[in-house]
């Protein structure tokens, strides 16, 4: 129903957008509470969708107070990650776990009043946001007893995947709640180590000679098996991540794994080298969904940062198990973007000049697959040795120059030719061209590859042209 009707998901949206901030924290947990009982029937499921969406514009703490089990599990926002990896990271807790505890605890007939609990938190930060805080931290007394009781309910049944399974959705989802209590057990020393980490911004930049000792006496308060909390949150708020391992080897004096593993904070390479893991995860979900731009090539380009800073401070040379999960991981997400990479050609050709029976007009899907593809390419270009794709970029890269020398001497001279019945045809290839230079070779080339074509008599779509499309 809702994607039948975008417009009126949009107006009702729009209508629900001005009701109170509170009003509307009670109309999505109300709606949530009874998708837990039941499968929603489409008409609430759009009414559900865009309560949230008006939430969502009214400020961030919308998308927090929208949603029960992120209003009662906030303080693991700095430890969530969406995609689903293979093994389970310590300190990283799969949002999808989060909704099944929260579908446990609200089908638990003890736990009665624990939603109308979460509702009313939520609505008090709808009222006043700058409350979120106290807000979050009043809600642990809630919660602790309750996760604890669930944790021992399974904890001694680990063993019996049925039961487990049966409970909350799996094994990963009863190891992400033991992290979660931990979380919020460590909630306090975890908002101290918060606040000392924002006393310079939003952000950390980076750990240099003058920052490590500093964050060395801030990490003083965590044990040994604690401390992987704060290295996420840490890693978490840092500018340049690649230089989280400065921290090891300046507290050691020494760039050697074997020493360096025994230090109080040998797990920042566990954290990172987890954190690789995720966001190969990542991009193989990114690629999947065709998510080039939003997803896929940030998360190259952090891989790269974190695996290039992890080889500079620590001497990966020497053989260790540190060095071999690195070049695993390496491994890893070079075949996952390999077979991209190496299809690059085929998404161009298909959606700049498709063939077909006379002059065929490329679909515009394709098209956008295609400059996707371009995108990619050139983000990983400038990585490709750091990802071990050296070969094949370049490769690949001088294929695609090639094509476009081709395609850009034949299309005017096609143009020059053709009968007016294919000019549209060949104008949506020039504009597919056009666009896709521009991502691969810059506007310069881009407007002598336009010029060039105007003067055949090819044009481009025009604004009005293009909205309307």
């Amino acid at each position: 129903m809702a994607d039948a009707n975008p417009q009126l998901q949009d107006k009702l949206t729009g209508y629900l957008g001005s009701l109170a901030g509170p009003s509307l924290v009670m109309l999505c947990h109300e709606i949530d509470r009874a998708g837990i009982a039941a499968d929603l029937d489409p008409a609430n499921a759009m009414i559900l969708r865009a309560a949230r969406q008006a939430l969502e514009e009214k400020g961030a703490w919308g998308t927090i107070v929208s949603r029960p089990q992120a209003m009662a599990f906030a303080d693991t926002i700095p430890f969530q990650i969406r995609p689903h990896t293979e093994t389970k990271h310590r300190g990283r807790i799969c949002i999808d776990s989060l909704r099944s505890i929260w579908v446990a605890l609200v089908r638990d007939p003890g736990n009665g009043a624990l939603p109308a609990s979460i509702r009313e938190a939520a609505q008090a930060v709808a009222g006043a946001p700058d409350s979120m805080h106290r807000v979050v931290a009043g809600l642990r007394a809630t919660l602790m007893p309750v996760l604890g009781e669930l944790y021992r309910d399974v904890a001694t049944d680990f063993g019996h995947s049925q039961r487990v399974s049966a409970q909350l959705g799996g094994l990963r989802v009863a190891q992400d709640l033991a992290d979660v209590i931990a979380v919020l057990s460590l909630a306090p020393r975890l908002d101290e180590f918060r606040a000392f980490i924002g006393k310079g911004g939003d952000r950390v930049d980076h750990v240099d000679e003058k920052s490590w000792q500093p964050l060395a006496s801030a990490l003083d308060h965590f044990t040994p098996e604690q401390i992987i909390y704060p290295m996420v949150m840490l890693l978490g708020h840092m500018a340049a991540p690649g230089s989280l391992p400065n921290l090891l080897v300046f507290t050691e004096q020494s760039d050697e794994p074997a020493k360096l593993k025994r230090s109080r904070f040998s797990p920042v390479v566990e954290v990172l080298l987890n954190e690789l893991d995720i966001l190969a995860c990542t991009v193989r979900d990114g690629l999947a969904a065709w998510q080039v731009v939003d997803d896929v090539v940030p998360a190259v380009r952090r891989f790269h940062e974190i695996s290039s800073g992890l080889a500079l401070a620590i001497n990966m040379e020497l053989p260790s198990d540190w060095s071999k999960r690195l070049a695993a991981k390496r491994s890893r997400i070079s075949d996952c973007l390999r077979e991209t990479v190496e299809m690059t050609l085929g998404r161009l050709r298909l959606g700049i000049q498709p063939n077909g029976v006379g002059v065929v007009a490329p679909d515009p899907l394709d098209t956008e697959q295609a400059i996707e593809s371009a995108r990619l390419l050139m983000a990983i270009k400038p990585l490709r040795s750091e990802l071990a794709l050296n070969e094949c970029v370049t490769r690949v890269h001088a294929a695609v120059e090639g094509f476009f020398d081709t395609a850009a001497r034949n299309l005017p001279v096609q143009a020059r030719a053709a009968e007016a019945v294919d000019m549209p045809a060949l104008n949506a290839r020039f504009d597919a061209l056009y666009r896709t230079s521009m991502v691969l070779f810059g506007d310069e080339y881009a407007g002598l590859l336009r010029r060039s074509g105007e003067v055949s008599g090819l044009r481009l779509p025009d604004a009005g042209e293009m909205a309307a499309a």
